[in-house]
């Protein structure tokens, strides 16, 4: 069980998100992050995240599974993006749509 870095849980709190429990770490070497055009891209267009200056860092991308659920979706996972220890974004991904029965 990974515990969530303090500067993790301040940064969710600062946008109202709370963690539940950590979810996933990805560490992308220095120069890697162009192999993977499609994720930086959909980081870019739907997360606002735009990666372009630090292609050439060390990039880390944590997950956490969020206490929040919405009336669509009872998962929310929040991710946060590192470079040289510092935060340099992050961005939400909704998961487990609710079905909606009438």
């Amino acid at each position: 069980m990974e515990t969530p870095k303090e500067q993790h849980v301040k940064f969710l709190q600062d946008y109202g998100w709370s963690i539940d429990r950590f979810a996933s770490e990805t560490k992308y070497a220095p120069s890697t992050l162009p192999s993977y055009q499609k994720h930086v891209k959909d980081m870019k267009d739907l997360g606002h995240v735009d990666l372009a200056s630090f292609l050439d860092r060390e990039v880390i991308e944590t997950g956490y599974i969020l206490q929040e659920k919405t009336t669509t979706y009872n998962q929310i996972v929040g991710y946060i993006l590192e470079s040289d220890h510092k935060i340099i974004g992050g961005y939400l991904a909704f998961k487990q749509r609710l079905l909606v029965q009438s």
